[in-house]
């Protein structure tokens, strides 16, 4: 699975310059690695949604205050 390795040994290093990775220019350029090629952390930043800090204790503050301004 792609992602699940610590990295490149020196040997599959190796084996993509001699074929021809890392090297080119423009359109020809064959990167020596791809975003697959490192594990990832798990971390991923992602935008909150509307409902991220809907909790109870916001949910009871915005009811109190909404019986003290009278616009319940």
């Amino acid at each position: 699975m792609p992602g699940t390795s610590n990295g490149l040994t020196q040997a599959q290093i190796d084996r993509r310059l001699k074929g021809g990775c890392g090297q080119g220019q423009g359109p020809d350029y064959k990167p020596l690695i791809y975003t697959r090629d490192v594990s990832s952390l798990g971390r991923s930043p992602r935008l909150l949604g509307s409902h991220a800090f809907h909790t109870p204790m916001m949910q009871a503050m915005q009811e109190s205050f909404l019986a003290v301004t009278g616009k319940v």
